[in-house]
């Protein structure tokens, strides 16, 4: 693993805590009770979880895990369904361990992430008391050397940290040089620099920005914000450009709108806005609010833009109280984006929330949509259909082949005898098949919409064996 992706996946494992016993005899157990994290960042939270008799004794199983956010309403939202969190977690759960991953941590995720689980029986676990989530951003300080320093609350092992003067990023430390601002970013997280650190004595120019990463579909718009602080504002001639790609740059003069292809720039009274429409995948990267005077162009950390096709896809999510679907995208949800949900094809009208719950959905074809995106029909295993390849005589090779039409893939079993699963593929094997195994069988398909059987009789017949006898007869005849 590079460094940057051990940045990425920066989060905390402490020593081991007491287990906490939820209902039913279940028990809980944390790696850590608290954690930290830069803003940006990712985190990953870990758990084990037990029962007192065993799992999978006296049939006590966990059918659903799942992490919710503690609320003063104490209600067990998903995480994957909930609105805030769509396209940004994670489960990595098996037999007895669960994870949960959070990426681009937001300052509101800060909260208490408790781990659940649905049993076999129905009953929903909860394993209070949960972990203690803290988000933080960098800050730029000096020591009594008067040096520049990053720190943050949360500590960081062997940090490289990058550094910016007035914006523009340069080779170690900032020196004492004239320039008006100082920040910092840990190597990995360069999009999420810390607020910009004015040096005393000088009048200090800085922006605020709304958002500092946005992820945005093609075809579609977008705004990029902040605030602009300056003593001497109306002094300055106020510009938008990338930082990649400097010689577009789209000036604003007289403060007002400036039309530019697909590009409109907005400055007045230190509301900024950068609106771009008809994305391009090549619109990407990093949007920077800059102002000139007589003698240079000063510029601010700015928002970094990431634009994809949505590559719409339907997720099904099991709770206790049902299933819910979800249109999950190539970007985090944003409030930005209404989506559109189709019921065999026909729209679900007033379903705007990439979440639809209240619907039956082992019956019908589901798919959510984005302007002209679609997404591919989900829907649950249609009446599987058993076919054999040849007669089923005592002694011969047969197999039985259950098949079925679903999305996703559907998975099929083998019973016989109601009870006795005596296959986990779709195709039955019997090679030689013998006289006892006839009986009826059961097939079984599903996936994460729902389930069908199909019941079928095997009938062994007996093999023929043909004896033929041959007489001879002799007539004997004596001389006369």
């Amino acid at each position: 693993m590079t460094f940057k992706d051990a940045v990425r996946r920066l989060f905390l494992l402490l020593v081991c805590v007491p287990g906490t016993e939820g209902a039913d005899g279940w028990t809980v157990t944390y790696h850590n009770t608290t954690s930290c994290a830069l803003k940006g960042s990712t985190v990953e939270i870990t758990c084990t979880f037990h029962h007192q008799l065993g799992i999978n004794d006296r049939g006590v199983t966990a059918k659903h895990t799942f992490w919710f956010r503690k609320q003063q309403d104490n209600q067990r939202v998903d995480l994957r369904t909930n609105r805030t969190y769509i396209g940004r977690v994670r489960y990595h759960c098996d037999s007895d361990r669960c994870s949960l991953s959070i990426n681009d941590l937001r300052e509101s995720d800060a909260a208490v992430y408790v781990f659940g689980l649905i049993t076999s029986q129905g009953s929903e676990v909860a394993g209070e008391p949960g972990v203690t989530l803290t988000v933080t951003d960098l800050q730029v300080t000096k020591n009594q050397n008067n040096n520049h320093m990053c720190q943050s609350r949360c500590p960081v092992s062997n940090p490289s940290y990058i550094w910016y003067k007035d914006g523009e990023k340069i080779q170690g430390k900032p020196d004492q040089t004239s320039y008006r601002t100082t920040s910092c970013a840990l190597q990995g997280l360069e999009k999420f620099p810390s607020p910009p650190e004015c040096n005393s004595g000088n009048s200090c120019a800085t922006v605020v920005n709304v958002e500092r990463s946005i992820c945005a579909f093609t075809g579609s718009s977008v705004d990029i914000s902040g605030i602009f602080y300056s003593d001497y504002y109306y002094k300055l001639s106020p510009l938008w450009f990338v930082a990649e790609r400097e010689q577009q740059k789209w000036d604003i003069p007289g403060n007002v709108y400036q039309r530019k292809a697909r590009f409109q720039g907005f400055a007045r009274n230190g509301q900024l806005r950068l609106r771009i429409t008809n994305l391009a995948e090549s619109d990407s990267g990093e949007y920077r609010f800059g102002y000139k005077t007589y003698s240079r162009t000063y510029s601010f950390p700015g928002t970094t833009l990431t634009v994809k096709d949505p590559d719409l896809k339907v997720e099904v999510i099991w709770t206790s109280t049902g299933g819910t679907l979800v249109c999950q995208s190539s970007c985090p949800f944003s409030d930005r984006y209404s989506f559109y949900w189709y019921k065999n094809n026909r729209p679900i009208y007033r379903e705007t929330s990439p979440v639809l719950k209240g619907h039956a959905f082992s019956e019908g074809r589901y798919s959510c949509g984005f302007e002209r995106y679609h997404s591919r029909e989900v829907y649950a295993p249609r009446i599987p259909t058993v076919s054999r390849n040849k007669e089923v005589v005592e002694g011969s090779s047969v197999n039985l082949t259950c098949s079925t039409d679903a999305n996703p893939a559907a998975t099929c079993i083998w019973f016989k005898n109601q009870t006795f699963v005596i296959s986990q593929k779709s195709i039955l094997y019997f090679n030689p098949i013998r006289s006892e195994e006839t009986g009826h069988y059961k097939c079984k398909c599903n996936n994460t919409h729902g389930n069908k059987y199909v019941s079928t009789h095997l009938d062994v017949q007996c093999r023929s064996h043909f004896i033929f006898i041959f007489t001879a007869i002799f007539f004997l005849t004596s001389d006369a």
